[in-house]
């Protein structure tokens, strides 16, 4: 099995980070036991400089995506490093091709998402404006009015 790893510059929150993903190294890696899928720690011989331990933040191998959290040297000029899985990436094509919609925000205020139980935003405008005509036939005597009620709308 192969690890790829180097750099990504992405915001955590991007579902495909893989066009933002450097590969810097590439190196073959041998599973003694069962590697855990979300939080694995791999040994590798060693990596090409020092400076590598700091830059290398992503890592791919076994079909999924995942942060590289921690690098730890070991003795014999080793490292190991502490994996945990990128969901987004990792699954970004059935996420993509999923057909969803969202019924419930809980806890979270995002304006993009329509949520009956959470107010985001209500302004209430009231604008009373005279007219020189109308094609209504009004009695000034009478107690009655015309209510013109506008939703939406652009803001000038």
């Amino acid at each position: 099995m192969q690890l790829q790893y180097g750099k990504c510059n992405s915001d955590p929150r991007v579902v495909d980070k893989r066009p933002y993903f450097d590969v810097l190294h590439t190196t073959d890696i041998l599973a003694k036991d069962t590697i855990s899928d979300r939080s694995p720690v791999v040994i590798i011989a060693a990596m090409v400089s020092n400076s590598d331990a700091t830059t290398c933040n992503y890592a791919f191998f076994g079909g999924l995506y995942y942060y590289i959290d921690d690098v730890d040297m070991l003795p014999g000029g080793r490292y190991a490093l502490r994996l945990r899985l990128d969901p987004l990436t990792s699954y970004a094509d059935n996420i993509k091709a999923l057909s969803a919609v969202v019924v419930r925000q809980a806890g979270a205020n995002v304006p993009m998402l329509a949520d009956s139980a959470y107010l985001t935003k209500s302004n209430i405008q009231v604008e009373t404006r005279q007219f020189d005509r109308s094609p209504f036939v009004v009695n000034y005597a009478s107690d009655f009015c015309y209510v013109l009620s506008v939703i939406g709308g652009v803001n000038t």
